[in-house]
């Protein structure tokens, strides 16, 4: 079984990857301003391609969250809210990089938008009972549920 040992992490100012950039600036900005449904109606995953996916996470605050995928058929993640305010930055070009926290394990690429966050890949130990069913599964949860996993159910995150 697996048992938690979170490791520190570390903040990082990274600039926005041109394929991350597009899906902020096409997938969810313009498709939040031209109303469409995917962008407008709340979801952790509705808007999606093939290096990202996300969705409105708070109408009200015109919140977003995003998880976008660095390496081709890997398991690291890139998960972050974002104000369609942000959105609207980067797709001005005002805006170039993200504050994320990043896993502290060498070659790791996980990062998010919280400090404290838990890097599945790296901040558990194996108690020598073997793989749990949480680790070789994970690539099945949802978002949401990683996140809830992560930090708790509906704790709130500094937005960055």
């Amino acid at each position: 079984m697996k048992i938690k040992k979170q490791l520190p992490k570390i903040k990082e100012e990274v600039t926005i990857p041109a394929e991350l950039l597009a899906f902020l600036k096409d997938n969810i900005y313009r498709a939040y301003i031209d109303g469409k449904e995917e962008a407008t109606m709340e979801s952790d995953d509705m808007i999606q391609n093939e290096i990202a996916c996300g969705g409105l996470i708070d109408s009200e605050l015109k919140k977003f969250i995003v998880s976008y995928y660095p390496a081709k058929n890997s398991e690291y993640v890139w998960s972050f809210e974002i104000t369609l305010d942000k959105l609207k930055e980067i797709s001005e070009g005002k805006k170039t990089t993200l504050t994320l926290w990043g896993c502290t394990v060498s070659n790791c690429q996980n990062k998010e938008d919280y400090g404290d966050f838990i890097c599945l890949l790296h901040d558990f130990t194996d108690d020598g009972t073997g793989e749990s069913e949480l680790v070789k599964n994970i690539h099945k949860l949802s978002v949401k549920e990683m996140l809830d996993l992560a930090y708790g159910p509906k704790k709130n995150k500094p937005i960055t």
